[in-house]
């Protein structure tokens, strides 16, 4: 492969990531997203409360899993320690 084709290939993927930059942007949620001081729900832009996993996987694409922080783990361990 030449110089030249690889700089050809080089900016044809270039291009590609500048499109895929793009549509990640117009996915991005922006401005505030209203969130339950209580039970942490998110306001989706139907006005509808979902969970915050559920909001993530239909607006954004993004799955989750649920764990505990060490700061919590710290505090059920020291919880059930009594």
């Amino acid at each position: 492969m030449t110089n030249s084709d690889e700089i050809t290939k080089l900016r044809r993927e270039i291009e590609l990531l500048k499109k895929e930059i793009a549509e990640l942007r117009l996915k991005a949620p922006s401005g505030v997203m209203q969130i339950c001081s209580s039970c942490k729900k998110v306001k989706d832009p139907n006005g509808h409360w979902l969970p915050l996993d559920r909001y993530l996987h239909l607006y954004m694409g993004i799955d989750s899993s649920h764990g505990y922080c060490d700061e919590c783990a710290a505090r059920l361990i020291a919880e059930e320690e009594g």
